[in-house]
Formats: C-alpha cells, sequence, structure tokens
C-alpha cells in the first residue's frame, strides 16, 4: 500500500511543507505505508492526473497543501483532510472569521479587504493596536506584519498583497497562546491544549519564531481554561464540519478566550505543532497517523451513497 505525499505548492509555505513530507514519509513507513513524495507546482502540472493512474486499493493520499480536496473527492480518492467545503472555509481566515463572529464566539476586531479595495481608516476605530496584517489565505505566519501605527499599514497591507488579493487586519488578542489538535473521524480525539512559549527577544508567533517555539501542557492540565480549551475546538470541529486532522489557535487575554485561526492542513515537520501537541498528550506520531489514515477511509466509504460530494 502507498501513500502519496503531496507536497510542495506556488506559496512560500512550500519550503516547510518539503520539511513536513520528508518528516512524515518517515512515519508512514513505520506505519506499514510506502510513502510515495508527490511534487506540486509550475513544473508539474499533470501530477494529479498522473496520481489518479498509479493510484490503487488500498492506497491512500495526504495533502500537505491546500486546495486539491475537490479533485481527490471527485476522483474518490481517500485522503487525510477535511471536505472541499470545510477546507476552503478553514483557508480563507476572513470567512472563518466570519463564522466564529456568528457562531457568538470571542474574536478580536477585524477588517476584510478584498481585492482592490482600500482601507478606510474609520473602519479600524474598534480594533486595538498593535495589529496584525496578514495574506487571508496564507499559513505559516508568511506575509505577516506587526503594525504599531497607522502609518505603517499601507506598507503591510502590500507586502500582504503580495501573496494574496484578499488581507485580513486583525486587533491583538493577547500573548497567552493556546493550541490543540483534533483528529475528526467516526470517533474524535482532541489534545490536551498546549500553551505556547516562544523565544526570547521574539515579540510574536512569527515564522522564524515558530521553528524555535516550546510548548507545555502540564501547565494547563485538569484547569477549568483548559476545559473551555476543548470546547470551544469542539464546538468549532462540529460547527465547521471538518475531518481527519486540524489544529485549532486560541488566545486568552483579560479573562477572554478569543479564536485565533484553524488549520485543515497543518504540518507534520519537527517544528510543528500539531504532531507535537499529540505527542505531549501521549499519542506518537505513528499512532497520529494511523489514526488519520483511518478517517480518510471512513469519511471516503461514509459518502459512497451520496448523489452529490462536495
Amino acid at each position: 500500500m502507498k501513500m502519496y505525499i503531496l507536497s510542495g505548492g506556488l506559496t512560500q509555505e512550500q519550503t516547510t511543507i518539503r520539511m513536513s513530507a520528508d518528516r512524515v514519509s518517515k512515519t508512514a513507513a513505520e506505519i506499514g505505508y510506502s510513502p510515495v513524495i508527490v511534487p506540486v507546482g509550475h513544473q508539474r502540472q499533470a501530477t494529479l492526473t498522473e496520481l489518479v493512474s498509479k493510484y490503487r486499493e488500498g492506497d491512500v493520499v495526504l495533502p500537505l497543501i491546500s486546495g486539491v480536496e475537490g479533485f481527490l473527492t471527485a476522483m474518490d480518492i481517500p485522503y487525510i483532510g477535511s471536505d472541499p467545503t470545510a477546507a476552503g472555509i478553514a483557508a480563507n481566515k476572513g470567512l472563518f472569521n466570519d463564522l466564529v463572529r456568528s457562531w457568538g464566539l470571542g474574536k478580536v476586531p477585524y477588517v476584510r479587504l478584498h481585492e482592490r479595495q482600500t482601507l478606510d481608516l474609520r473602519s479600524l476605530q474598534d480594533v486595538r493596536y498593535p495589529v496584525f496584517v496578514k495574506p487571508a489565505r496564507l499559513g505559516g505566519s508568511n506575509g505577516i506584519s506587526k503594525v504599531e501605527r497607522p502609518a505603517d499599514l499601507d506598507a503591510a497591507i502590500s507586502l500582504a498583497r503580495g501573496h494574496d488579493t484578499e488581507v485580513l487586519i486583525e486587533g491583538f488578542a493577547g500573548t497567552v497562546e493556546i493550541e490543540i489538535a483534533a483528529i475528526c473521524g467516526e470517533k474524535s480525539v482532541f489534545s490536551e491544549p498546549g500553551l505556547v512559549s516562544i523565544p526570547e527577544g521574539a515579540d510574536w508567533h512569527s515564522s522564524a519564531a515558530k521553528q524555535t517555539s516550546t510548548m507545555s501542557v502540564e501547565v494547563l492540565r485538569d484547569s477549568a481554561l483548559a476545559s473551555r480549551c476543548v470546547q470551544v475546538a469542539q464546538m468549532i470541529c462540529t460547527k465547521l464540519g471538518v475531518s481527519s486532522g486540524v489544529r485549532i489557535d486560541l488566545f486568552h487575554n483579560e479573562g477572554a478566550l478569543l479564536v485565533g485561526e484553524i488549520n485543515c492542513v497543518p504540518g507534520h515537520n519537527p517544528a510543528s505543532n500539531f504532531p507535537k501537541v499529540f505527542e505531549l498528550s501521549g499519542v506518537s506520531r505513528a499512532e497520529q497517523l494511523t489514526q488519520l489514515v483511518q478517517t480518510a477511509f471512513w469519511k471516503r466509504d461514509s459518502g459512497k451513497d451520496n448523489r452529490s460530494r462536495f
């Protein structure tokens, strides 16, 4: 049996995605799969078509890039990840924010800028500085700027628009970041909440800081805050309808629990918090991947009688 690991992509995340592919391929071999890393990019336009021709019953696909869920669903190929609708909503931080607010969960004030839309500073009157200006559909903290004053907003927006036409401006959520990993399938499993500590000298969880940040589950264990974090994570996963592996980012600020984002294509490299927080919760990488594979076949088989697949 083969595990096809889709790697690379066209965004600035491609380097860390390749690191994830290398790391997860080792785990795939441990659980009895023959890993095949499939590069996706400008020079490999035929990759997914080739994959269909090679796929055999029992094989599974692990996409480490966003946007291929619809293709794999249409081809009836089991894959580790959420259905296209849930995955697409999760990938758009602005759209996800709108849903979080409609669900009555805590969220910092924010502004969404669509393609070619200019910023009206009056829209930021409720947003607390510093603000974070980010591409709406890119992960790994790439293209994000921490902005301390309105005069620096235009440069930050231009930087973000170099990655995505849609830009998100969010207020400051606080420095207490908590992450939870989940594997959602026939039965869903949630990690303990992990408290993130960024390295000394870093003032936010940037791409560079993520490579050396640390995490602890002991400090929150058995606390009322930990229970609340899990409840919010469960609510988000249920309402959004995600499946397979996801990571939920939360912030605790002055007694309020605020939702950051959800990642339906979490990384698996040595610095990634999805496998890290599960390992700290007593679930090894091999056990994680075994459960993720089970969700892929469960999801494919549970929808076989549906006339429409989304």
